[in-house]
């Protein structure tokens, strides 16, 4: 064992090649990180959604007063159309929330012994071959396998926050369209 001029044991230095292994393993759990807080956010969306449905539903007589609104077309038309569309908005955001989570594999990237499709499509439950291919891989090749997993799962993040900022717009457009929804009930049941 080494020790240093204090007598302490010495810090074994890593090579270059693990210094890499363990930039690109960073990576990774980073963007893993973006991956799992864009599916965090679209449940949020689904759960304001949900929220105010709740509060439509539970005033269904008043609901039915907005549809059942007499008066010209043009006049119906613009009491039920911010109904129709709160609805429509509402489903959207919701539809591409679940976009957001929905898996998506990475069925672009190059087999690899790190992306959990490709391990067991290769090795199935032959854990002892796992082990000893891991165990022959030399680090080199970890960070070219660990690097095309890094950019598949970059994409993978890419599509979902786009889609969430999808699912924002429609929120956002659905909570206005509610907030007028109740406007028009108030006025309604209290006209």
């Amino acid at each position: 064992m080494t020790t240093t001029p204090t007598g302490s044991p010495a810090t074994p230095v890593k090579s270059q090649e693990q210094t890499n292994l363990d930039t690109a393993f960073k990576i990774l759990d980073g963007i893993q990180d973006q991956i799992r807080f864009a599916d965090a956010k679209a449940g949020f969306i689904v759960a304001l959604i949900a929220v105010l449905f709740g509060f439509t539903a539970g005033n269904v007589a008043d609901v039915k007063a907005i549809i059942n609104y007499g008066g010209a077309c043009w006049q119906k038309l613009l009491i039920c159309g911010p109904l129709v569309l709160y609805a429509a908005c509402s489903l959207a955001a919701v539809v591409t929330s679940v976009r957001v989570v929905r898996s998506r594999f990475g069925g672009k990237a190059p087999q690899s012994k790190v992306f959990f499709l490709h391990i067991i499509g290769s090795y199935g439950w032959d854990y002892a071959r796992y082990a000893a291919d891991m165990k022959a891989t030399a680090t080199e090749d970890w960070i070219q396998q660990v690097g095309t997993q890094v950019l598949e799962v970059s994409h993978i993040a890419s599509a979902k926050h786009t889609r969430f900022r999808l699912s924002c717009d429609f929120a956002i457009a659905a909570v206005i369209l509610w907030f007028v929804v109740f406007c028009e009930i108030l006025w309604i049941t209290n006209k």
